[in-house]
């Protein structure tokens, strides 16, 4: 449900992209959790950081979709960048490692594995996987 205001500012084309894409339909398939709040610990080691094991540090985060499937999570993130058709590719680079993370703190807190991290580009309709 979207309020007044929510909907006046959502795009339907942007939105009918991604539920006509593959993606979409397997949402439509599986549990949907939708902005999952999440506050995880890593060690330094764990985001590649560096080698301090005795330290932690506290990453929180919105994961803006998750896919529950038989074999596994599907993590989703949706982007408005303004981008050119082709240019998925290389755009998904600047969000790989907030995905990355997300990735990682999903398969903490689930104690399942995520086996796809997709970033998927309103704008031009089409996801890349990570």
């Amino acid at each position: 449900m979207l309020t007044e205001e929510e909907a006046r500012a959502a795009n339907a084309n942007m939105i009918l992209g991604f539920t006509q894409s593959p993606w979409g339909r397997r949402m439509a398939a599986a549990e949907v959790i939708r902005e999952y709040e999440f506050s995880a610990l890593f060690t330094p080691q764990e985001l590649e950081l560096g080698p301090y094991e005795d330290e932690q540090i506290l990453m929180n985060g919105i994961i803006d979709m998750m896919l529950v499937e038989q074999d596994g999570l599907t993590i989703l993130d949706f982007k408005t960048d303004r981008i050119e058709p082709g240019g998925e590719e290389e755009a998904v680079q600047k969000h790989k490692l907030q995905v990355e993370i997300y990735a990682r703190a999903t398969e903490k807190i689930f104690g399942r594995p995520v086996k796809e991290k997709l970033v998927f580009f309103l704008r031009t309709g089409k996801g890349q996987l990570l």
